[in-house]
């Protein structure tokens, strides 16, 4: 895929125009990627165009760090959109000067060794870590396998070579290489949590597999104090516990080679940020419907969406203000069920508590550590594959 303008691009802006806001047409007409504030001041999200960091995109360049190649800009402008947002702030409530700004990414190919060139991998990271406290969370999809990606500072500085993998047997070696990472997380004695990101791939969307939505659901607790005026000092808000400003001098020779310091630009985190701590706008959790094969068989009605399984721990689910899964979307035998026939059914087996950073390595250190879980888990990858 090239840059634009073009027809492609063009003929993208036709089929998107009721999403892209006015103004970010010239911008979507060039790269096919836009951002948009879905609550206004308190949450945005970025649409990327990941073609252009594609490997198998021979039109471009691999994101030089100098140059006009359409992934290096994109690149550009994202790190230009989520500083905008990051310096718009907006005051949880009057007493909390710590609220970060809320941005989700989303795009097509998953940030992955295997799938982006090695430049495009490394700035993609560079700038999740630098804007920790900025990004909720990372969606993308292309493998048509239900799986998470954990991501740390040590993958971005140095990237391992990895060979596309191809052939009947890649979803089993794509598991086996996931599965061998989080066993080598597990026997991690600490995890400090400013040098990860969790990229999140979901199954397909499309008949070709088996088709797949899920619902989210968000921690809006004093969302309606907010107020709607951005905060122009910047500085007022960064965190004490921002990365480079820590006790580590990156000033200093000695230093320049430090994770801390590696990346030349301040970085962002936070263990208060919603990335981090459920809060206000965390995600915290989600329901995954499919539709079965067996239900394209039947001719006489349209294929009905059924529950696949929740992400909800008990807990959450019995502190739930509201229910979490609207009766009318839940199978037969749990429609005015207790919570416990849902939690010790098919439908709830992993138990995180919120969408965290924190929880998701939690639960990757489970899977690496208890067989049962793991196969489970294993079985949601290949839904019907």
């Amino acid at each position: 895929m090239y840059e634009g303008p073009n027809t492609v691009t063009n003929d993208f802006l036709e089929s998107w125009r009721s999403f892209v806001p006015f103004p970010s047409y010239q911008v979507f007409q060039r790269g096919v990627y836009f951002s948009v504030e879905l609550v206004p001041n308190q949450l945005a999200a970025i649409s990327l165009n990941t073609l252009y960091w594609f490997d198998s995109n021979k039109a471009v360049d691999g994101c030089p760090k100098k140059g006009n190649d359409p992934g290096t800009l994109e690149f550009d402008w994202l790190e230009v959109q989520l500083k905008i947002y990051r310096s718009r702030k907006m005051q949880a409530s009057p007493h909390d000067h710590h609220a970060a700004a809320r941005v989700w990414l989303t795009g097509h190919v998953a940030p992955t060794e295997g799938d982006y060139f090695p430049r495009c991998f490394a700035r993609y990271g560079e700038i999740a870590l630098r804007y920790q406290d900025t990004i909720l969370g990372h969606l993308f999809g292309h493998k048509n396998l239900d799986h998470f990606v954990i991501h740390s500072i040590d993958d971005v500085l140095a990237p391992t070579p990895s060979m596309r993998i191809t052939g009947r047997k890649k979803e089993s070696l794509i598991a086996d290489k996931l599965h061998a990472e989080f066993k080598e997380l597990s026997k991690q004695k600490k995890v400090d949590y400013d040098d990860y990101f969790i990229v999140n791939i979901g199954p397909s969307v499309i008949p070709e597999y088996t088709p797949s939505v899920r619902v989210f659901t968000y921690n809006i607790t004093g969302a309606e104090l907010n107020g709607s005026s951005p905060i122009t000092n910047v500085d007022e808000l960064l965190d004490s516990e921002e990365v480079n400003a820590s006790k580590i001098d990156c000033r200093k020779k000695e230093n320049k080679d430090k994770k801390k310091c590696v990346f030349k630009k301040p970085r962002h985190a936070s263990k208060r940020s919603p990335s981090r701590r459920n809060s206000l706008w965390s995600p915290t959790g989600y329901a995954q419907f499919y539709i079965p094969e067996s239900n394209w068989a039947n001719k006489t009605h349209p294929p009905q969406y059924e529950l696949e399984y929740v992400t909800y721990s008990l807990s959450t689910l019995r502190n739930a203000n509201v229910s979490l899964i609207p009766d009318h979307l839940l199978p037969p035998e749990l429609r005015g069920g207790s919570i416990e026939s849902l939690t010790k059914s098919k439908y709830a087996p992993f138990g995180l508590r919120d969408l965290t950073i924190p929880s998701w390595i939690k639960f990757a250190r489970k899977l690496g550590e208890r067989k049962k879980l793991w196969k489970r888990f294993r079985d949601v990858m290949f839904l019907e594959t």
